[in-house]
């Protein structure tokens, strides 16, 4: 059996920091650092991300598919190679790596939700059955969908960015270090047109 794995939803970069009105490759740094904190943890750590084709973990792919498929296909993907625990995280919050290892440790599934009713983390022994895509539905009562159909603990509170202000506030409260070195634009940038597509998280 291997050690646990992380699972980071680092979605669509470029479409991303369009949809959010973030400055470019904003999100990539974000995605770069949390990795690089993660990587310190005892465990293997994966990248899911997509493009308009094809959804990827590490180097395994897939057509693309609603954001519920995704976390569900990346939860499987880690237990069939042999993971004894995984957790998903959403790459657009800036999530202490205290709270991934506590993720880690737990024996029992675990989120951490978020202010808007997402949640940023969850952990698992074994992939729940449950529909995914039911559960991130509605995105302001997903940790709480969740939360019906799975005895889940609670971590601490993590929010992720949506917006540009999200980004001011957050990456201003949390603690110096990496995050902190980024800097934004005083004023937000035209938000350019873009097609949907279902994107992986940053945010569940």
């Amino acid at each position: 059996m291997l050690r646990s794995a992380i699972v980071v939803f680092c979605g669509n970069p470029p479409r991303d920091e369009q949809q959010k009105n973030l400055p470019p490759r904003f999100l990539s740094r974000l995605h770069e650092s949390l990795l690089r904190r993660l990587r310190t943890l005892d465990a293997d750590v994966y990248v899911a991300r997509h493009d308009d084709h094809r959804f990827h973990v590490g180097d395994a792919s897939w057509p693309i598919a609603p954001l519920g498929r995704q976390i569900d296909t990346a939860l499987r993907f880690c237990f069939d190679r042999g993971h004894q625990r995984v957790v998903i995280v959403a790459g657009d919050a800036p999530i202490d790596e205290s709270i991934v290892r506590c993720a880690l440790d737990a024996a029992s599934p675990v989120i951490a939700a978020s202010s808007d009713g997402g949640f940023a983390l969850a952990g698992f022994n074994a992939p729940p059955s449950i529909d995914w895509n039911a559960v991130v539905a509605d995105r302001a009562r997903a940790a709480q969908t969740l939360r019906e159909h799975v005895d889940v603990v609670d971590l601490p509170r993590v929010d992720d960015i949506d917006t540009l202000e999200d980004a001011r506030r957050l990456l201003r409260d949390v603690p110096r270090g990496d995050y902190s070195a980024f800097t934004l634009p005083t004023s937000p940038r035209t938000l350019a047109p873009a097609r949907p597509s279902p994107r992986a998280p940053p945010q569940f």
